[in-house]
């Protein structure tokens, strides 16, 4: 199983050693993982270093290395240069894709992400979890009446009191949301270069300063998944990313989804949906590949050092 390595201790320094990667600290090796084991380097430590032969192999394995600021937020993601063997016809059709289909791909996206956040509020609230369900059906192309924000609004009101509010700058919560995002958005930017889509071509993500458009576009439907994890954990773990946390959120990326092909890890599906709008973008197919619940049964641990 893929893993997800934390690296949050002071002065630790990363290497490559024979197609691994190495944690020392000083003299003293902490551990060793194979890069075919890891799904993503994660860098919260200011005085963390790492090698550039270690930095150019993440790359070569499309293992996403993210450096991190101290609101648990992505400062900057290394990002592989070539993806899928296909890369430049799949990012030809992605920059012709019409309008219209662009529209219809965000529809079936924001469908998805409303349907996921009323299967969060099943448990807690029922009847809010019902008015969330009505909401999918005024979703059109596009999005035009903004029902994505009206939801959120009332989900994050639901779940988490109505003084919460998700701010990435905010307090509470809003630590431990933080980081769980990271790693699901870790997992979908391998997932994208590994299609041999270009990241920065979003279907509703616009954002100049942002070059992982099309990630936080894609991972969207997923982002209840840590949801559920920091609302089962509320009064445990505050506005602290413990140790604890950072195990709870990491296994996400591995847990085990129910799909058409039996249980599937969170990365296969997310490499699927990646390749399913490929498929899209070339005219092979009409929707992406989503399953009819994103839905974890089991989850593994990361690598903390």
């Amino acid at each position: 199983m893929w893993r997800v390595v934390d690296i949050s201790g002071e002065n630790r320094h990363l290497r490559l050693a024979r197609n691994a990667l190495e944690v020392m600290d000083g003299d003293a090796k902490l551990g060793r993982l194979p890069l075919g084991d890891i799904n993503a380097v994660i860098v919260h430590a200011y005085r963390a270093t790492l090698s550039t032969d270690l930095a150019a192999a993440l790359a070569r394995e499309n293992i996403p290395l993210v450096l991190c600021d101290d609101k648990h937020m992505p400062s900057s993601i290394v990002w592989p240069f070539t993806g899928h063997f296909e890369q430049a016809d799949r990012i030809a059709t992605q920059a012709m894709a019409k309008p219209a289909l662009i529209r219809r791909l965000w529809r079936q996206i924001i469908r998805a992400k409303i349907r996921e956040q009323a299967n969060t509020l099943r448990g807690p609230d029922p009847i809010g979890a019902d008015a969330l369900i009505k909401l999918i059906a005024m979703v059109k192309p596009g999005d035009p009446d903004n029902i994505e924000a009206r939801a959120a609004r009332f989900y994050w009101s639901r779940l988490l009191g109505d003084d919460f509010v998700r701010n990435p700058d905010g307090g509470g919560p809003n630590g431990v949301l933080n980081y769980g995002y990271i790693v699901v958005r870790s997992a979908m930017a391998r997932a994208v270069a590994a299609a041999g889509l270009a990241p920065a071509l979003g279907i509703f993500h616009t954002s100049k300063r942002n070059p992982f458009r099309l990630v936080d576009d894609l991972m969207e439907p997923f982002r209840p998944l840590v949801d559920r994890v920091v609302y089962a954990n509320r009064d445990i773990w505050g506005d602290v990313v413990t140790p604890d946390a950072k195990k709870a959120l990491a296994a996400i990326v591995t847990g085990a989804i129910p799909t058409n092909e039996g249980l599937l890890p969170v990365y296969r599906v997310m490499g699927q949906l990646a390749f399913s709008l490929a498929s899209v973008y070339a005219g092979q197919r009409k929707e992406l590949d989503l399953p009819p619940q994103i839905r974890i049964e089991k989850q593994m641990e990361m690598e903390g050092l």
